[in-house]
């Protein structure tokens, strides 16, 4: 299981296209900031100018949101071909002749899914901390936390799906690794 995902995570983290990835989410957390003068002004009411969006808890809000659309497509996109990475190099042949297990080394596939998920995730809400305390120098950790925390559940599920799809033969090929290639 930790050969596994050892080999997956180091193989993937080594393209260009994850570097590129991390960075495109640091640039783009700044895009999804709410602005005070914009078209996203959730809530303002006249008499006394009484303006929500101007507030740190719609950013986190804001990015969430947004990023909670954007997130699960790339992170589907970047591991969809995990295991045929494996079938192309002649590791997948290695590990299924040795002692390992189906399932120890399917499961460290999900591990390493899992893992690039997080960092994805953890970048997204690091930088959206550190912008938030720049521009208002104080933030409510428990409402910025929880906005980003109802994202893991669907995080992970794109983890178990991009490798589901690859696993199942009739999806394999098809509307699995097909699908999902980016070329």
């Amino acid at each position: 299981m930790i050969t596994s995902f050892r080999a997956t995570f180091r193989e993937k983290a080594r393209r260009r296209s994850f570097l590129v990835l991390c960075l495109g989410l640091m640039f783009s957390v700044t895009l999804m900031l709410p602005k005070q003068a914009g078209v996203m002004r959730p809530l303002i009411i006249e008499p006394s100018r009484y303006t929500q969006a101007d507030n740190a808890t719609w950013t986190a809000i804001s990015v969430g949101f947004i990023i909670g659309f954007i997130l699960p497509v790339l992170g589907a996109i970047f591991l969809s071909n995990s295991i045929q990475l494996d079938r192309e190099h002649g590791t997948m042949a290695l590990f299924l002749t040795s002692s390992f297990t189906r399932r120890r080394y399917i499961f460290g596939k999900f591990l390493s899914n899992c893992c690039f998920m997080l960092i994805f995730w953890g970048i997204t809400v690091a930088f959206t901390l550190i912008a938030t305390l720049l521009k208002y120098q104080t933030v409510n950790l428990g409402q910025f936390l929880m906005v980003f925390l109802i994202l893991l559940p669907g995080l992970f599920f794109v983890a178990a799906l991009t490798l589901v799809i690859e696993v199942l033969p009739r999806l394999r090929g098809r509307l699995g690794t097909e699908l999902l290639r980016v070329k």
